[in-house]
């Protein structure tokens, strides 16, 4: 394909027709600082996800939009070289350059084009919610934009289970599996790092029964370790919630890991799995005798959980 060195005269430049995502005041809100003011250099390895997209805009020598094309990570005129010789990690995963190799002719050729002079632009970009390929289910749309024409609300054409998870993701980005699972760990007082703070406690767990106390205001005005400790169940009821914590994260684990096709974990379902292993643990721990008859136990409805609760 003929190139600037075949002509004399150099190819105009396209900064200023490239197709732009982003201005310098967004540029600026998305960039980290640091605590003097300075940005800080953030790498984002291209690759790593099949959402990542290169879109390719090729121009004519009048700056003119001839063409235009998307690939995936995963398209044969790409080529992520991840060691080099010096190099001894993986992609992304130390400060040596990783390379990108893309095959242009390879793109160029697929877009039939008549021979001539052409100069490209390339995006690195990364669909975070719907995308330009695929039909319209994949699409967004502009609902509204504020008076001050500062402000857009994006809405999907068809709102799906797909589109759904993809806005959640945006606004609440998941965690690989493992480091759920070390969330879990953390939070029951199992990781070594373990901080108070963010692990739960049978003192956490006493002050909270406090707090209680102290927004309820019972009537005959004893607390609940008062009413414990007159039934003599104070013992009993500490140390079925000790037993608990270690069943109940075990249960965590299991239902983390029958997520077999799904390596990612949100938030918002790691607090259902939580919630869905607190109740089944409960139930079991009730319908093997693990909880004195006297605790008794009721559920979100209001039911008294017996030994032949099913759910």
């Amino acid at each position: 394909m003929p190139n600037s060195n075949n002509f004399p005269n150099k190819l105009n430049s396209i900064v200023d027709v490239r197709p732009s995502r982003t201005t310098d005041k967004d540029n600026t809100l998305i960039r980290k600082q640091s605590s003097d003011g300075d940005f800080i250099r953030t790498n984002v390895v291209f690759g790593q996800t099949l959402r990542d997209v290169i879109e390719f805009y090729v121009y004519n020598d009048v700056n003119e939009i001839v063409a235009h094309t998307n690939i995936r990570p995963n398209d044969t005129a790409l080529r992520l070289v991840a060691f080099v010789p010096e190099q001894s990690a993986g992609v992304g995963q130390d400060n040596i350059p990783d390379f990108l190799q893309i095959d242009l002719v390879n793109v160029i050729n697929r877009l039939d084009l008549p021979a001539g002079r052409y100069s490209v632009a390339v995006n690195f970009l990364r669909d975070e919610v719907g995308k330009e390929e695929d039909g319209i289910e994949t699409k967004l749309y502009i609902s509204a934009i504020s008076p001050s024409r500062t402000e857009l609300r994006i809405q999907p054409i068809i709102l799906n289970g797909d589109i759904t998870q993809e806005i959640r993701e945006f606004v609440d980005p998941s965690v690989p599996r493992l480091v759920a699972q070390a969330v879990v760990d953390q939070a029951f007082g199992i990781s070594i790092n373990t901080s108070s703070e963010y692990s739960i406690t049978l003192n956490g767990f006493i002050q909270e029964l406090e707090n209680i106390d102290i927004k309820q205001q019972t009537p005959d005005g004893l607390t609940v370790t008062e009413r414990l400790q007159y039934a003599n169940l104070e013992g009993s009821f500490y140390n079925s919630f000790n037993n608990s914590l270690e069943l109940i994260r075990n249960k965590v684990l299991d239902l983390i890991l029958e997520r077999p096709s799904d390596l990612q974990v949100q938030d918002y379902e790691l607090r259902d799995i939580i919630r869905q292993a607190t109740r089944e643990t409960l139930i079991e721990m009730v319908s093997f005798g693990l909880i004195d008859p006297l605790i008794q136990l009721i559920d979100s409805r209001g039911d008294l959980v017996t030994p032949t609760t099913t759910e």
